[in-house]
């Protein structure tokens, strides 16, 4: 198990530090809207450490997982490890969206801010309604 989790962490480690730049962009689109460091997540470990999987960001207040989508994410391996991913992220409650590396590429970063913003309300409000209610 721990092998995996080393893997795993050298892994998002190196996208750290090797954004395509779609992801870089994204980074700093997202840094706009958060300013404060731990607001936004890069290459965002969760899961179980027998089965890891990484976010592209993660914003905590909401819990929304962003995914940035380049042509691999086409093909139906690829798509059944994302629908796998995506199923243990609303297993814990966390809402998931994708954009692809184009969308972030070829759009305003005004348009990209007001996708996220959208995403964020659509996030909270479905966290706030699986929040316990009061007795």
């Amino acid at each position: 198990v721990t092998v995996v989790v080393r893997r795993v962490q050298r892994w998002a480690d190196k996208n750290r530090k090797q954004p395509t730049e779609a992801e870089r962009q994204l980074e700093a689109i997202l840094k706009e809207m958060f300013p404060r460091t731990e607001d936004v997540q890069v290459q965002w470990i969760f899961g179980r450490r027998s089965a890891p999987y990484i976010f592209d960001f993660f914003i905590p207040k909401v819990r929304l997982g962003i995914e940035v989508d380049g042509p691999i994410h086409d093909r139906p391996d690829v798509k059944a490890k994302d629908e796998a991913k995506a199923a243990k992220a609303r297993s814990i409650k966390i809402t998931v969206r994708r954009i692809s590396n184009e969308q972030v590429l070829n759009s305003n970063p005004e348009a990209i801010k007001q996708i996220i913003g959208c995403w964020c309300r659509e996030a909270d409000q479905h966290g706030q309604s699986h929040q316990r209610k009061p007795r």
